[in-house]
Order: structure tokens, then C-alpha cells, then sequence
């Protein structure tokens, strides 16, 4: 599970990304939806509202555009590391 150093994922979250890559074997990467929180600043706090209120639908509508594929935002995912080693070029 790849995490950025200012994530915050609960235990609960973190197992059910490990059940959801079990159930489905052909997945290569399964992640969370990033969400802010705990921000100061006026905009931060407002970025922080929008991504809570439109976030939902910001991912249902990259779901639905993706078909069933993905992109990779670089944090907060479950990665299954074989196809990408046989795949990417990456070393074993």
C-alpha cells in the first residue's frame, strides 16, 4: 500500500483495500479517492468543503469514463507489483 507522508488512512480502510485486491485478481491497482482535511487557511478551506461536497462525483465520473481501467495519482493505493514488473520495464 503506497501512502504520501501527509496521508491519514484508517485501519478499516487500508484491510479493505487488501479484500478488494484479493477479490479481484485481475486488478493491478485499487485506490482510495483522495479527500482534504484539517486546513487553515480560507482556501484551503474552501478546496477542502468543494472536495467533500463534489469528490463523490468527480470519481463516479472518472469511473464511468474509464471503463473499468485507471490512472495512478501516486499515493493512497493498493498495487498489485507482478504485472508491473513483467509490464513497466521495472526491475524484479
Amino acid at each position: 500500500v503506497i501512502l504520501d507522508a501527509d496521508s491519514v488512512m484508517s485501519g478499516e480502510c487500508l484491510t479493505g483495500l487488501v479484500r478488494l485486491m484479493e477479490a479481484n485478481p485481475n486488478a493491478g491497482i485499487i485506490q482510495s479517492a483522495p479527500k482534504a482535511s484539517g486546513m487553515d487557511t480560507l482556501y484551503a478551506r474552501v478546496q477542502q468543503f468543494a472536495t467533500r461536497v463534489y469528490g463523490p462525483l468527480f470519481t463516479a465520473g472518472l469511473h464511468f469514463w474509464q471503463l473499468g481501467e485507471s490512472h495512478y495519482w501516486g499515493h493512497n493505493a493498493i498495487i498489485r507489483v507482478k504485472p508491473f514488473i513483467e509490464h513497466c520495464a521495472l526491475a524484479p
